[in-house]
């Protein structure tokens, strides 16, 4: 475990740190039991990058130690922080010595090495696999001026202020996650109230929990946030958070809503999705609809993509016309196609129903953007389906679905600014329009 007294700088790790190789978390004192003897030992802490991103403890037992008890996993107490179940992943004894080598990997990640608090004054968060985001210069000066400040958009809600930095090697992590794979650390947060006040780490959590999904969604693929730590007043650690959360394993940049050259977008976006997520009614039906989406986006397959981008759709649907607007009754909604169950979607949040005109061919095919996704979705399931559809009908509606999705969401989110349609092929880096609801309002 790092040094207590140690601070952290907003815009540099606060671990040591080179693409796709584990980092060091420091040691913890660990207290559990193996066949009712209470054990006491030292484990190193490391943050193991591949084959997948995981924490891992190791630490050395007596020889002589059943084994059979570390089977089924055991719950582990770090120091004075959180207990947590882990299991066992390698047991390696040595000849000729007393003691063996024991790994561990939490069951349920993250860990907390230090106890709960509620006097955080400020967080710094590690971001992986973020991709190498950038802002007009115009907008960079409403930040800083000074051109070797690394802060790159400030996200504010609810009193909240989130600032997302680029560090001293983002530039080479990414690249090197472009040649090679894996996992890196490429920004850093800083989390803080607006006013300077403290918070709790369960607070804290809640917030982290947020920018995943919120991150995620604008960039159309996991990204991980995770490695937290908790500042005090005077800078000090008084908390810490070991773990990641799931996170795609590159950092090549995925169609998604926003594009990487405009990165002041995030700040416009954020109050809106910050509202939803704190909306006890909508939190978990918003965390099921992003995953949906970003498994759709991240189908290597397009007929995958369009049958869980339909998935996410009806959810969407179902949630806001009936839960959130009650248009229409629970029955009546079942007795609906599902493309009119889209169609009452799209209309109720005033989302212009006709196929976009990028998307030309599907529009001599199709009434409208939700006849298109589901009659594709359709012909793919269905085994009496008179005309098997294309592959570049298939292609265009999965695109499409992925519009409607992310439209869907900007729309719940109050959102009335610009985006990257995926629609516009090829669409030049920088390249953004007006969400539909206000483009027509300008015609």
């Amino acid at each position: 475990m790092p040094d207590a007294t140690t601070t952290a700088d907003l815009l540099e790790p606060a671990y040591v740190h080179s693409a796709n190789e584990a980092i060091s978390l420091g040691s913890v004192d660990l207290e559990f039991k193996v066949g009712g003897q209470v054990c006491r030992e030292k484990a190193n802490a490391v943050l193991r990058l591949t084959p997948n991103v995981a924490v891992e403890l190791g630490l050395s037992l007596l020889s002589d130690v059943d084994t059979s008890f570390l089977e089924d996993g055991l719950w582990m107490t770090p120091g004075s922080g959180k207990p947590f179940q882990a299991n066992l992943i390698r047991y390696e004894t040595h000849c000729h010595c007393e003691r063996g080598t024991v790994a561990f990997v939490p069951k349920n990640a993250p860990v907390e090495p230090r106890p709960s608090t509620s006097f955080i004054c400020s967080a710094v968060c590690h971001l992986f696999n973020l991709p190498n985001i950038s802002v007009p210069a115009v907008k960079r000066a409403e930040i800083s001026a000074d051109p070797k400040d690394r802060r790159l958009v400030i996200l504010r809600a609810d009193g909240w202020e989130i600032t997302i930095a680029r560090t001293n090697a983002t530039e080479e992590a990414v690249n090197q996650l472009k040649d090679r794979g894996g996992y890196a650390l490429t920004h850093m947060a800083k989390i803080a109230k607006e006013d300077g006040s403290m918070f709790t780490d369960g607070e804290l959590s809640d917030v982290l929990s947020c920018l995943h999904w919120f991150l995620s969604f604008c960039f159309g693929r996991r990204v991980g946030v995770g490695l937290t730590v908790g500042l005090d007043k005077a800078g000090y650690w008084t908390w810490e958070q070991w773990g990641v959360t799931y996170c795609a394993r590159d950092a090549c940049n995925a169609r998604c809503c926003l594009d990487d050259q405009h990165g002041e977008l995030l700040g416009s976006v954020f109050p809106g999705f910050w509202q939803l997520w704190r909306d006890i009614q909508w939190q978990p039906h918003l965390k099921y609809a992003v995953d949906w989406y970003l498994r759709a986006n991240a189908a290597e397959g397009p007929e995958t993509g369009i049958i869980l981008g339909q998935v996410a759709l009806e959810l969407l649907a179902w949630k806001y016309c009936i839960t959130i607007k009650s248009v229409c009754s629970p029955n009546g909604f079942k007795k609906l196609s599902a493309s009119d169950r889209l169609r009452l979607l799209l209309s109720n949040l005033s989302i212009p129903p006709s196929i976009p005109p990028q998307s030309v061919r599907l529009s001599t095919l199709y009434a409208d953007v939700a006849d298109a996704i589901t009659c594709t979705r359709n012909n793919l399931v269905h085994a009496e389906a008179r005309v098997p559809a294309s592959a570049d009908d298939v292609c265009g509606a999965r695109a499409l679905s992925l519009w409607a999705i992310e439209m869907v969401i900007l729309r719940l989110c109050e959102y009335a600014g610009q985006y990257a349609n995926r629609l516009i092929v090829p669409r030049w880096a920088g390249n953004i329009e007006y969400v539909p609801w206000v483009a027509s309002k300008m015609l």
